[in-house]
């Protein structure tokens, strides 16, 4: 291997074990089933169906959850955001469906919703729909390092749930022999938020401990054969 490629491949190291310290921790299953219940905690502080709404009125006042659910079945959704307002807490609009702006706008710098602040959606199946969507984007911050690693030849094989359409992820080499540089680029805007300074100082130097190893075996097995 020329010293380029050495290069190259310790990048690649590298961005498998970026991706692994992005927050949640890991690359298994445990690790999306971590992302994609914060997704749903997520999304269950931004929208409510109009059974949830229901229920949550029905517990404080029997009488104004029939009131909502009356103004639902009539389309009044003016009289049924009044009803909703005045009674709970954190609820917000009511709307027949929503493109998952509202989700956006409500994310933190680590891409997360801290404090609730409900639309109920009266569309059948729109929070779902949502929630089916919005799944997807679990582990998006690890996805955007295993594309920079793909992007330079990366062959390591990583969950099919890592795998996203978006464009998340480059790189850039510039090639000076064992000076030569490679940079990756995680274009996921929440990435540093989830991947603390230590974290990747930490896997920086397993990337150098790992190609380390690695040389030393092939050194040992070509000793061997002289």
């Amino acid at each position: 291997m020329d010293a380029e490629e050495a290069v190259k491949e310790l990048a690649r190291t590298g961005a498998r074990q970026l991706a692994m310290r992005t927050e949640p921790y890991g690359l298994t299953g445990k690790a999306k089933r971590i992302g994609e219940m914060a997704v749903s905690r997520d999304i269950s502080l931004a929208y409510s169906s109009t059974a949830r709404t229901y229920n949550e009125l029905r517990r404080i006042s029997p009488r104004k959850a029939r009131a909502y659910g009356a103004a639902i079945e009539k389309g009044d959704h003016v009289a049924a955001e009044r009803i909703v307002r005045g009674t709970l807490a954190n609820f917000r609009d009511v709307e027949a469906t929503d493109s998952g702006q509202h989700l956006e706008s409500l994310r933190d710098s680590k891409g997360r919703v801290r404090s609730p602040q409900i639309t109920n959606l009266t569309d059948p199946g729109a929070v779902s729909a949502i929630r089916k969507e919005k799944l997807l984007t679990a582990g998006t911050a690890k996805s955007g390092w295993v594309q920079c690693g793909e992007n330079i030849g990366a062959k390591t094989r990583f969950p099919a749930w890592l795998r996203k359409a978006t464009s998340l992820g480059t790189s850039s080499i510039l090639k000076r022999g064992f000076d030569s540089i490679v940079t990756l680029f995680n274009k996921c805007r929440y990435t540093s938020n989830n991947l603390p300074e230590s974290k990747a100082r930490a896997a920086l130097r397993a990337t150098e401990a790992n190609q380390l190893k690695r040389i030393e075996k092939v050194l040992e097995k070509r000793s061997r054969e002289v």
